[in-house]
């Protein structure tokens, strides 16, 4: 069965857990003419479960596309999802997950008690609640710095520079990855005019998650995340799909899934970048984000 709160109906005839009926799959097609239900990304359930979609706020999430507009509409909304299978199951008070899928621990904890910890950042705004998070808990963090995304080169080293430093102000160990500024317009390829949170930023995720998981397994870092997963510009569930996936490639890597836009995290990290006085952009980083912005 799958709830969609904020947009009033199911997948099948059943009583949702707060009491209301779900409407009929009737109600569903005819609705489905107006929007689209579709996966973020590429993760896969158990085929018994027959639906593939994005992990997302605590369990799972999906985007919204309207005919209409043409637009993806992107919307903070509770997907509970229950299928038949063995040791799978997702639960929704407890915002915790287990369906087999490698990396989706979803808790506040690295995943197999990792106490060290490769932190893939995109810019010390981002990271600065998140960074705070994980010092305040013991662990050994790293900050690796590779974002051949982010366009033009002088931006690139504001954002860099200022991460740097701010790691360097906690004693933490900054990893500068090269730019690699043309293979990523390699990857991108074909993908130029894909819409925010579309299918470029799926290959933008997966080309940094990849290097950022090949990292960690060659250095001895049980797990890896990013501070992609907090950015206002971007969907959790797209940036944690790549991230399991990377993490798939290599044997004794975990991708450490959560939703560090909870538990005050979003407001944490406003704070701190108040404080810091950090650099603040107004896009995402990539030339293709600068020329939407616009």
């Amino acid at each position: 069965a799958i709830r969609i709160p904020h947009l009033g109906y199911s997948l099948n005839n059943s009583t949702s857990r707060d009491g209301r009926a779900r409407t009929t799959r009737k109600t569903l097609d005819r609705l489905q003419q107006q929007v689209q239900i579709v996966p973020i990304n590429a993760i896969s359930l158990p085929e018994n479960a027959g639906i593939s979609v994005g992990s997302g706020r605590w369990v799972w999430g999906v985007e919204v596309y309207q005919r209409s507009t043409g637009l993806f509409d992107r919307r903070e909304m509770s997907l509970l999802i229950e299928y038949e299978g063995e040791n799978s199951a997702v639960s929704e008070e407890s915002g915790t997950t287990s369906s087999g899928v490698k990396g989706t621990q979803g808790t506040g904890m690295p995943p197999n008690g990792a106490a060290k910890v490769l932190l893939h950042s995109c810019c010390a705004p981002c990271s600065g609640a998140m960074f705070e998070e994980m010092l305040s808990k013991g662990l050994e963090v790293t900050i690796f710095f590779y974002n051949p995304n982010i366009h033009p080169r002088k931006e690139y080293e504001i954002r860099k520079e200022e991460n740097k430093k701010y790691a360097a102000a906690h004693n933490v160990e900054f990893v500068d990855c090269d730019y690699d500024a043309n293979n990523w317009y390699l990857r991108m390829k074909g993908l130029e005019f894909s819409p925010e949170r579309g299918e470029r930023c799926t290959a933008c995720f997966d080309m940094r998650m990849e290097v950022t998981a090949l990292y960690a397994f060659e250095n001895g870092f049980p797990c890896f995340t990013t501070t992609n997963a907090t950015s206002r510009w971007k969907d959790v569930a797209q940036v944690n799909g790549s991230g399991i996936r990377a993490a798939e490639r290599y044997d004794g890597v975990d991708f450490w899934v959560y939703d560090w836009q909870t538990d005050g995290m979003t407001r944490r990290k406003y704070e701190i970048s108040a404080e810091q006085r950090f650099y603040k952009q107004e896009y995402c980083g990539c030339s293709y984000s600068l020329r939407d912005s616009n």
